[in-house]
């Protein structure tokens, strides 16, 4: 019976810390509205690689932010001379 209530005690606790995480996000949104309107492209290049990705990619995340071209079309990526990812295929 005692597990029991120390499980019901952490669940508790857990929720409390995600509520703490909600509440911080939404005030950082509240602080900062430019966050809500920018439109995120479609498509990232990188300038060093010539390859260019879906803007969900694994490899988007480990790009230097320098090296970051957005493309809002396929079509203007190709175009500037990029090719597409292997392995997210855009």
């Amino acid at each position: 019976m005692q597990a029991q209530q120390e499980i019901q005690q952490l669940k508790a606790e857990l929720s409390k810390s995600h509520e703490a995480e909600v509440e911080a996000l939404v005030s950082h949104l509240r602080l900062h509205p430019e966050n809500e309107d920018q439109e995120e492209a479609e498509y990232i290049a990188n300038a060093r690689t010539g390859v260019f990705h879906r803007a969900d990619c694994q490899y988007v995340a480990k790009m230097n932010p320098d090296n970051e071209i957005e493309y809002d079309s396929r079509d203007d990526a190709i175009d500037d001379g990029y090719r597409p990812c292997k392995k997210c295929r855009p």
